[in-house]
């Protein structure tokens, strides 16, 4: 409301601005016993011509003349401004960047922000939005407030009708409306995905040794609600884990949304009050806690001596991804005193939304592509025709969480292949069912009684969200079972499809040395014999390259590469090593 006032008063003063030697000179001229009639206002006109040759016979038609000639100037100038402007993103838009073109309605810091990271890019060209002025670009990234983004939408609907909109929502909104015109996104929901990938449960479940974990979520907000829904869809690796979210603030209103959370098998959701130090030994046993404010942060770090470290604050803090001083949503600020490191610790500190605001992330369509291809073989192997398109949102999302559940699960199926062998496709299958179970759950469906009809045949009673399925995998009818087994093995095969397809068409290096390179993380020793700071891939159980290995690199799923970090060194592969018990992840600065 501030800009949008400062900018009226702007143009207001501008206009001023230009009539201002008009008024002046029409009394000047009045005040020249010579002129007469409707000369005197017809012939201030003449001074913004600069036709005036005759000597100004007062002071105020000196002025008049003066400031008529500069508010020409200004005038032509901006004219100019306008018109370079237009001609340039025509030329960048029309020729040099055709087909590429994004135009972001956005705040200034935004647009900075997004600017900077499009800058470089050579598969965008970015331009900033003004208005309904839409003609140049091919696609649309909406950042304002949902009402203006949907208002935005319906004054525009002819011209935008073949061209991709991406709307910022609110999570919501984003699950329960079905709108073909546009891709909606949410910045919170894009954040806790992106931090379940990267601070899963299943690396410290395995490097414990122990799938029994505490979680403390302190502080609500709309963010502390998508990485707990999130974190439940996606920290599943064992029928044995038993991970407990306890929940600490203003949990009342979400607990009354989704009211079927106390029916997910293997973890619990427990509310254990609003006043997080009233509970304190809860908080100093977690094998985690999530904070949200600054303040609950310190005073949990002050308060409970050797918790630092177990510690994850959600900042919300843009920083320039370029500054040296972060790496991938970690700051490190050593202490000076070895003993206040012990006491107090490092904290993570997950800034947020800079993976939120990552322009690659909100334009990344992958889960959705894999989400539609599952829909597909869904109707493929189950003899139906539901058509992507004509999906309602709720159906469209539990494809997309499947597909989301992926980015974890092709991980932990390396890790699968030392403890089951060949049988990790049967612990995902599982694992699968469960997900889809509590996607069920987080959006309040019930089971089902009825369950003396053939499973095959069996339909979502929508109406009242009711189904049949939602039980231990167990109890599954074996169609279902052979079902579910069937869709893993496809996306599986998808997955390696996608990570042969993106490495072939990146360089022209082999595919398996590719994959290596853009997929490492950085390790340190366990024992902490060394301060060396190691990068490495782990192939996933999925992923065989039988072709383009022309470097000698012959290895594939299961194997681990790893090299000290920064060196041209090459690759090892670790064999007889259980490298998750040896090594812990970390991040460089």
């Amino acid at each position: 409301m501030k800009n949008k006032l400062n900018a009226l008063r702007k143009k207001w003063l501008y206009i001023l601005f230009i009539i201002a030697p008009y008024i002046i000179g029409v009394i000047g001229y009045y005040l020249d016993p010579s002129v007469e009639g409707s000369n005197t206002l017809f012939l201030p006109l003449a001074l913004y011509t600069l036709n005036l040759t005759d000597p100004p016979s007062n002071i105020w038609i000196e002025i008049a003349r003066w400031w008529a000639g500069f508010a020409t100037l200004s005038f032509l100038v901006s004219v100019l401004a306008d018109w370079s402007e237009n001609i340039d993103n025509w030329l960048q838009t029309k020729l040099l960047h055709r087909g590429k073109t994004i135009a972001i309605y956005c705040t200034d810091e935004e647009w900075e922000n997004f600017d900077n990271q499009l800058i470089h890019s050579k598969e965008h060209y970015a331009i900033r939005g003004k208005g309904a002025d839409i003609t140049c670009a091919d696609k649309f990234l909406l950042l304002g407030e949902e009402k203006d983004n949907l208002e935005f939408l319906a004054l525009n609907r002819e011209e935008l009708e073949n061209k991709k909109v991406y709307m910022k929502c609110s999570p919501m909104f984003s699950r329960t409306v079905n709108r073909r015109e546009y891709i909606t996104f949410c910045d919170e929901e894009t954040a806790a995905r992106e931090y379940w990938v990267r601070h899963a449960l299943y690396r410290d479940a395995r490097r414990s040794g122990s799938y029994s974990m505490d979680i403390s979520i302190v502080g609500h907000s709309v963010l502390m609600e998508e990485l707990l829904l999130w974190g439940l869809q996606v920290n599943l690796f064992s029928k044995d884990q038993k991970i407990t979210y306890h929940l600490f603030g203003d949990w009342s209103f979400f607990l009354g949304v989704h009211h079927e959370l106390e029916h997910i098998a293997w973890d619990t959701v427990v509310f254990e009050g609003d006043k997080w130090n009233d509970h304190q030994g809860i908080i100093k046993m977690s094998d985690r806690v999530l904070v949200w404010s600054d303040q609950d942060m310190y005073a949990i770090k002050y308060a409970i001596p050797g918790i630092g470290a177990r510690i994850h604050y959600m900042c919300d803090d843009l920083v320039d991804v370029d500054d040296d001083e972060y790496y991938d949503g970690r700051k490190w600020k050593p202490y000076p005193n070895p003993e206040a490191e012990v006491i107090f610790g490092e904290p993570v500190v997950y800034f947020w939304k800079l993976y939120a605001q990552d322009i690659n992330r909100i334009l990344n369509q992958t889960n959705i592509n894999r989400g539609i291809r599952l829909n597909d073989t869904y109707n493929r192997f189950n003899d139906c025709d539901y058509n992507w398109n004509d999906l309602d949102s709720f159906s469209k999302y539990s494809n997309v969480s499947s597909a989301g559940y992926s980015d974890i699960w092709k991980y932990i199926a390396g890790y699968l292949m030392d403890e089951t062998g060949d049988k990790w496709i049967d612990v995902i299958t599982e694992c699968e069912h469960e997900r889809w179970c509590r996607y069920h759950y987080v959006n309040n469906w019930t089971l089902e009684p009825d369950d003396t009809a053939l499973i095959k045949d069996s339909i979502k009673l929508k109406k009242d969200r009711r189904h049949n399925c939602l039980v231990p995998f167990t109890r599954l009818h074996q169609f279902m079972k052979d079902n579910d087994k069937r869709n893993v093995q496809y996306l599986a095969m998808m997955l390696r499809e996608d990570v042969i397809g993106v490495m072939e068409d990146s360089t022209s290096l082999p595919v398996q040395e590719k994959y290596i390179k853009n997929n490492l993380r950085y390790y340190k020793r366990m024992d902490k014999t060394s301060d060396v700071v190691f990068e490495a891939c782990i192939i996933p159980a999925f992923v065989h390259f039988d072709k383009g290995n022309e470097a000698g690199i012959q290895h594939g799923a299961g194997d681990v590469f790893i090299r000290p970090a920064g060196t041209k060194e090459k690759f090892q592969v670790l064999n007889g090593i259980r490298f998750e018990e040896t090594f812990v992840e970390v991040y460089r600065e």
